[in-house]
């Protein structure tokens, strides 16, 4: 066989082995607990395109507290909202000028919070009822429900400074989640008959229903730019699962090491398609979705390497003249 024959068969076998991960996969990066936890108790909500991370933890005298992960592994924790009388402070979402998004509690009530360096603006979206603000994205729109013990939690979102109040599918209730820079909307309805199902709100204000194939519950968090859904479904059994959705293809994960009956709940993602959520073995995680006939990394490099060789040997042997500019 002639040079360019072997590296051109080289390089097919790249294309192949890329081609040959037919599922979209989720691979476990790493899990944390936020200082100050002492029981196991944090939960990763959101994740920003710089992997910076917020959630909540119990601290050993049974409060909530928020907390920031940067992406260089260091914590701004514990935050808690000036407001806050009730020790209950949670983050729910961050974006890339890194606003942090939340609820607080002050006298029985919950109020949302956007955190700009420090500097809290309580958010409520209307009436004696609490509110939480849920998901933000990079431009600044964010998205939560509001309600009460009489009335049953209703979406909102907030868009270019403008509030808009949904209910999906006449739902019961209704909790939006997540919010991309495309303004697509995710959460969870409850519907007539109690079933929790999942919805995509589209920037135009059509509704798409959610589902995993015969989870007894389905309630997406997250949603990036390309499309890729975060949440945590209930299977037959009970027992809650992290997902990944694209296009309606499933994608169920669960942290390593799990024990029978272990949960583990899907919430935010960003455009890197990191997804954080949290283990009940116990521990916040972070994990990698990769879609599937998206080489990997090293496949990449090889077929860089095969095909800049091929080019060099035709250039060597080729006598057609080149231009230069």
């Amino acid at each position: 066989q002639s040079i360019l024959a072997r590296i051109a068969i080289a390089s097919m076998a790249c294309m192949a082995a890329a081609s040959a991960a037919s599922a979209n996969t989720i691979t476990f990066m790493n899990k944390f607990n936020a200082p100050g936890d002492t029981s196991g108790s944090t939960i990763a909500r959101g994740i920003n395109g710089n992997g910076d991370i917020v959630g909540f933890f119990t601290d050993a005298s049974g409060k909530t507290r928020a907390y920031e992960r940067f992406a260089n592994g260091t914590f701004n924790s514990p935050i808690i909202a000036p407001n806050d009388n009730g020790g209950n402070t949670g983050a729910f979402g961050v974006n890339l000028s890194g606003t942090i998004v939340g609820q607080f509690l002050q006298n029985n009530t919950f109020h949302g919070f956007l955190d700009n360096n420090g500097t809290f603006t309580p958010y409520d979206a209307g009436g004696p009822v609490s509110t939480s603000v849920s998901g933000i994205n990079d431009r600044g729109d964010f998205v939560g429900p509001y309600g009460s013990y009489v009335q049953p939690n209703q979406s909102y979102a907030v868009i270019n400074g403008v509030q808009t109040e949904f209910s999906p599918f006449a739902a019961t209730t209704s909790n939006a989640r997540g919010i991309n820079n495309l303004d697509q909307v995710v959460g969870n309805f409850v519907d007539a008959g109690g079933k929790e199902h999942g919805y995509l709100r589209a920037a135009n204000g059509g509704l798409t229903q959610i589902d995993v194939s015969n989870a007894l519950s389905t309630s997406p968090y997250g949603i990036n730019d390309q499309g890729v859904i975060s949440g945590t479904y209930e299977d037959s059994a009970g027992i809650f699962h992290a997902f990944a959705d694209l296009g309606g293809t499933f994608t169920s994960f669960d942290c390593p090491g799990s024990t029978a009956g272990a949960f583990t709940y899907g919430r935010g993602i960003n455009n890197a398609g990191v997804i954080v959520g949290q283990c009940s073995d116990p521990g916040a995680f972070t994990a990698q979705f990769q879609a599937s006939g998206v080489p990997e990394p090293t496949t990449l490099a090889l077929m860089g390497v095969n095909l800049l060789a091929l080019v060099a040997i035709r250039r060597r042997f080729s006598f057609v003249p080149t231009l230069r500019s």
